[in-house]
Formats: structure tokens, sequence, C-alpha cells
């Protein structure tokens, strides 16, 4: 027992020495992995020897640290844990601190303890290590001062900042805190993130004046990187606010000279960034007032101020500042990426200019453009800006000479499309049949091929509609409408229309048979619509029939067929319209003499609900058919349900009696009934001459 006790006191030793110089990752696993061997057989509770555990959770902690920057730099995610364990395996050394007499051991573990907590996501058991130092009497007063710090960073992680505040301020209640300047600027910005910036800002100016007395100095040389973290940070809570000279002196009062034309510059910017424009223009006047600036960063400012006096509507103003930037540029030589940037900054100002002025041009709008192109003669972006105005004033025939010598100048495809299309917006404007075709005609000719070419064939196919053209136009529509489907697909909409304009066409031309033709096609082309088609398609055959139907001249049988075959199964059509198809088709098959036909479409009729005239019209249709086919039962049967109107007592009953006896039945009781009901004597005695004739004892 007492030499593992030396063997571990002299790796104690020897780690403590090791400690003094940074370890990288391998080394550090190297000294776990021979630590950890010279313990095996013992377990975790059986370790008694405080420093050895307290060791062992530093160089879990330090592996943890390391791993963890070597997965932010390989950018890892879910996917790497290693530094997560790691923190966890250190936990459990130091928990076993805890338990053991050294105090020095006990807090420094239970600070290092809650700092994993913390890291770990486990915040609660972090805050409560905390809360347990605060409550406890045997810490001293600077560990409770520095256990109000970690609770203020725990609660300023978790955007508490009322509580984090209260936490800073504690801590700095304590004279001999350690690290108090890094504490005043945790707590100013915490001030700042309850919105309280003007005593954020206090505290900031207050720690840059008197950091050698809050402790930051080291030795006699000042901490200078932290300085310059507290100095930015001051400088971004001062774009907060409104900017005055005053405070601009200040700042600069507080920054060294190296840095005042950069800290400056950043006030500017972040000035404007946070809305505070009135403060940022001052700050760039003060900004070209102090420095000597370059030509490229004269261009830059100017641009600036121009910028803003634009967002101010002080556009004469903003004219003047664009005028000297670009005059600045054209002087410099700059080939950098922030003078690229600052390019296309101009270039997204001019836009901005053009756009607030579209429906308002105005001489100004016009300077500027033309000062923009004499810095960038080759833009025809810009030209085709000036082109829009003269649109926007409607000087139709102007703008579209405007475009159409822009496309015929320019190489860039983008530019030609965009000119090409604002002549055509032009001409559509002026409502000029001739421009509109002219321009439709030129696109054509120079971008045949062009995602938009359908739709201005769409639109010259429209041009023949409108000139009620709708043979031209018909033809023209289907051409679009029976496109790849590569095009239809990248024009649904228009496809659509161009298929509805061409049925429309053909119902203004009344070709039905080419309707009917053309439908049943454009059903097939677009499921979407294929009800509304078939429907149209049928609509034109029932017309077609019609036609056939009420011809002054018979048609031939054969024709009366065919148009009674293309009305069989009517699509889409409502109950109504169904019901005279119906009836059409009864009348096509009588017409044709096709008895089966006639009884089948009777019998249809006579399962709907009829008024009493369609009825007897129909069953007297069926009474004829079953007559001539020689189905007496069916015609007796049915004779006895109608009413024949038009035929007296004793006719109906003499024409009952006869297709009774044809079907073979004793027609006796309609005999009866004449000469019992019947008003004509002369029936009358007929009727009993067939009474007598037929009994069986006639005397």
């Amino acid at each position: 027992m007492t030499r593992i006790v030396l063997f571990f006191s002299f790796l104690i030793f020897t780690f403590s020495l090791q400690a003094i110089e940074k370890m990288d990752l391998n080394t550090t696993n190297l000294v776990i992995q021979k630590l950890e061997k010279s313990l095996q057989g013992l377990k975790l509770e059986e370790i008694k020897n405080e420093a050895l555990l307290s060791r062992l959770g530093d160089l879990y902690s330090e592996k943890a640290r390391l791993l963890f920057l070597q997965e932010e730099e390989q950018r890892c995610e879910s996917s790497c844990e290693g530094s997560q364990k790691a923190r966890l395996k250190a936990i459990r050394f130091y928990q076993k601190v805890l338990k053991g007499r050294d105090h020095v051991l006990k807090t420094r573990a239970m600070f290092q303890m809650a700092y994993l907590y913390q890291v770990t996501g486990q915040s609660l058991k972090a805050k409560s290590v905390y809360h347990n130092i605060l409550k406890s009497r045997k810490y001293s007063k600077g560990l409770k001062a520095q256990a109000h710090v970690a609770l203020g960073d725990v609660y300023f992680q978790e955007k508490n900042y009322k509580k984090a505040l209260e936490h800073f301020n504690q801590a700095l209640q304590f004279p001999g805190l350690l690290k108090k300047g890094d504490v005043l600027h945790k707590k100013a910005w915490a001030l700042f993130f309850l919105g309280k910036t003007q005593k954020a800002q206090q505290l900031l100016v207050h720690l840059l004046k008197r950091m050698d007395v809050v402790g930051l100095a080291q030795g006699h040389q000042l901490d200078q990187a932290f300085y310059e973290e507290v100095l930015r940070d001051l400088t971004t809570f001062l774009a907060k606010t409104p900017i005055t000279s005053q405070k601009i002196k200040l700042l600069l009062s507080l920054t060294p000279d190296r840095l005042q034309k950069s800290t400056l510059f950043f006030l500017a910017q972040e000035s404007e960034r946070l809305g505070q424009r009135r403060s940022a223009l001052l700050i760039w006047n003060q900004y070209q007032s102090y420095f000597q600036l370059k030509t490229d960063e004269k261009a830059f400012v100017d641009f600036r101020k121009a910028r803003l006096y634009y967002e101010f509507n002080q556009y004469a103003l903003s004219l003047k500042f664009f005028k000297k930037a670009l005059a600045s540029l054209k002087k410099s030589s700059c080939r950098s990426d922030e003078c690229a940037l600052l390019k296309g900054q101009i270039k997204d100002y001019v836009i901005l200019w053009n756009k607030e002025f579209r429906t308002r041009p105005n001489t100004l709008l016009l300077q500027v453009n033309q000062t923009y192109l004499k810095t960038f003669p080759d833009d025809f972006s810009i030209l085709l800006q000036s082109a829009k105005i003269a649109q926007t004033l409607k000087s139709w025939k102007k703008a579209i000479t405007l475009y159409r010598q822009i496309s015929e100048k320019t190489n860039d495809k983008k530019i030609l499309s965009l000119s090409l299309w604002g002549e055509i917006e032009c001409a559509e404007n002026s409502g000029d049949y001739e421009l509109r075709k002219q321009a439709y005609q030129h696109f054509l000719e120079v971008q045949p091929k062009d995602p938009r070419a359908y739709e201005v064939r769409y639109q010259m196919a429209h041009l023949s509609f409108e000139k009620k053209d709708y043979k031209k136009a018909y033809l023209q529509f289907l051409k679009l409408a029976l496109a790849s489907s590569q095009e239809r697909k990248q024009n649904k909409k228009l496809s659509v229309l161009a298929a509805d304009l061409t049925v429309l066409s053909l119902q203004f031309l009344k070709d039905d048979s080419t309707l009917e033709d053309v439908s049943q096609r454009l059903a097939a082309y677009y499921p979407k619509k294929r009800k509304s088609f078939l429907k149209i398609a049928t609509e034109a055959k029932v017309r077609q029939a019609v036609q056939v139907n009420n011809k002054k001249k018979k048609a031939k049988p054969e024709e009366l067929l065919e148009a009674y075959k293309k009305i069989v199964r009517p699509f889409g059509l409502s109950s109504k319209k169904q019901m005279k198809v119906a009836f059409l088709r009864l009348s096509l098959a009588e017409k044709a003499h096709q008895l089966t036909l006639v009884e089948k479409e009777s019998r249809q009729l006579l399962k709907r609900e009829l008024n009493a005239k369609d009825k007897h019209f129909v069953q007297e249709r069926l009474l004829w058919a079953l007559e001539l086919q020689l189905k007496f039962k069916a015609a007796y049967a049915l004779a006895k349900n109608m009413r024949f109107p038009y035929l007296s007592l004793e006719d109906r009953e003499l024409r009952l009696a006869l297709l009774s006896e044809l079907a073979g039945q004793n027609p006796q009781k309609h005999y009866q009934n004449i000469f019992r009901k019947g008003r004509s004597l002369l029936k009358r005695n007929l009727a009993l001459v067939e009474i007598i004739r037929r009994s069986r004892r006639p005397w």
C-alpha cells in the first residue's frame, strides 16, 4: 500500500511539472492512458488520493477543450461527441474530489464541475453548485464573488439579463474581485440587452478611462487586446443612439492613434446598419475632415453620403455627392474586392432611383443615369432604364425606338431580352395593331427559341382573334395548344388559354364537325380539362345531329343512323339537356326507321319523369315500333295504359280490341265497353254484332 501511495505521489509530481507546459491532444491522451493503466483493478470509489482524482479531472477537462477545438475546426455537429464524453468523465472525478477533505481541492473542483455542467447543457446543476457556494459559510467572500460572476455568466447565456446583472453587481461589491474589468464589461452588455444603452456606454467609457485601476493592467503594461475589444463594443453601443460631435471626440480621445480611422469608419457603418442615418451622415463628414483619404476612399464616403441624402429625400444633394463619388472612382485605379462591391452598390443606387421615379420621371433621374453612363458606358441596362422613362411618359413610339436601338447594339442576351420585351410592352400599351404586330414579329425573328417565344406567338394569335379572323386564329391557337409537352409544361396557363380560344374560334366559325374532332384531341392533351372539352365535343355532335334531324330534304337512313350513334353517350350534359338529346335520338331512330332503336329509346325515356304530353308522345312512338315489329302482346299491354286523348271512347276500345285479338287474347270486354258506354248508335250496334258473333249462344 505504501509503495502504491509513493508511486501515485511521484506521478502527481510529474504531472504537476508537465502542467506548467501546454500539452497537445496526443500528449494529454498518453498521460491519461498511463495514469489509468496504473489504476487498473481499482474502482473509482476505491481511489482515495484527492490530488490524483483532481489531476485526472483536470486532464479530462483539458482533453475536452482540445477535442472541442478540433470539432469546431472540422465543423462537426451531432456526430462529434468526444468532447462531451470527456467533460462527463471529468465531472465524475471532480464529484469524487468533493467527498474528500482537502478544502482547496474541493473548492477548485466545485468551480470546475459547475463550469463543466454549464458547457454540457446542465445549467440547472451548474446554478445549484454556485448557489451552494453562496449559501455555505465555509467559503470566503472572494470565492462567493467568483460564484456570483459565474452565475451571472449562466444567466447571461440563458438571456436572463436582469438576473445576470444582479449577480454581476453582487460580485462587484467585493473589493478584491479578480478580473474586475472583465465583470464590468459583462455588466455593460447586460445593461445593453436590457435597453439601458446610455448606462452601458457610460460604464464602458469609465472602464476605458480607468482600466489600470480596475485591475486590467499586467504589471506596467495594459492588456491591449482587451482594451481594443472594449473599445469596439463601446463603438457598437454608441451606434445604437444618436451621435453628436462631442461623442465622436470622446471616442477618438479613448482610441489609440493607429485605430482612430478604422474605429470612426466602423462607427459610421454601424450607425447606418442600425438606422441612425443622421448620425451616420455626421460621422462621415467628420471622417472626411479628420483624415487624409485616398481617391477610392473619397469615392466610398461620398457615395455613402449620396445614399444617405437619398434616404432623406434630398435628391439634389444626393445627386451632387453621387457625381463627386463617380468622379473620384473614375480617377481611382482601384481593383480590390471593396471597389467591386462599391461598383455593385452604385449600380443598385441607380436602379433605386429608376424604381423610385419610374412613375414620375424628372430631370434629376435623367442626370443620375447620364452620370452613371459616363463612368460605365457599356451598361446597356441603364440605357434600358432610359427607354423605360420614355415608356412611363407614354411616349410609345420613342420608347419603342430606344428599345429597338438597344436590341440592335447589345451582345448581352439578358439586355437583348429585356429590350425586346420592353418593345412589346410599349406596343401593347399603345393599342396600335401595326405596332404590336411589328413588335411580335421582331421578337420572333431575333429570338425564336426564347422561352417566352411561346407567349409572343400566343399574342400574335390573339391579334388575329381580335381582328375576328377566326380561321387564322384557330390555326394559330391550335398549334400552340398541341405544342410539345415541354413547351406546354413551361407555359401551362397560356397553353390552356390557347386550347380554350381554339375552341372558341371554331364556335364563332360554327364549324361543329372540326370542333368535335379538335375538342376530342384537346381532351387527350389536357387531362384536367378533359371533361370540359368532351362536353364541348358532345354539344358539337348534338348540334350536328339536330341539323341532320331538321333537314328540309329528308336525310338518308345511313346519315340519320350515323348522327344517332354520335349522341348515344352524351358526356357532361345537364339532366335537362340529356332529356332533349334522348328525344333527339328517338326522332333520328324513327326517321331512320330503326324500330329496335325506337323501342329502346322510348323505353329509356319512359323510365324518366315526363309530363303527360311528352309521355304520350313517347308511348305512341313505342306503340308504333311494337306494332311494326308484330310485338302485339307488348303493344296491347302498352296501349291499355295509354289515354289516346285524340280518340273517342269507341275508337280507343276498338283499337284495344284489335290489338288484343292480334295478341291472341279475347277482345270481348272492349266491345262490351263500347256497347255500354259508347255514344254512337252505329258503333254500339257494330259492337253488339261482334259480341253476338263471338258468343257461344248467339240466339
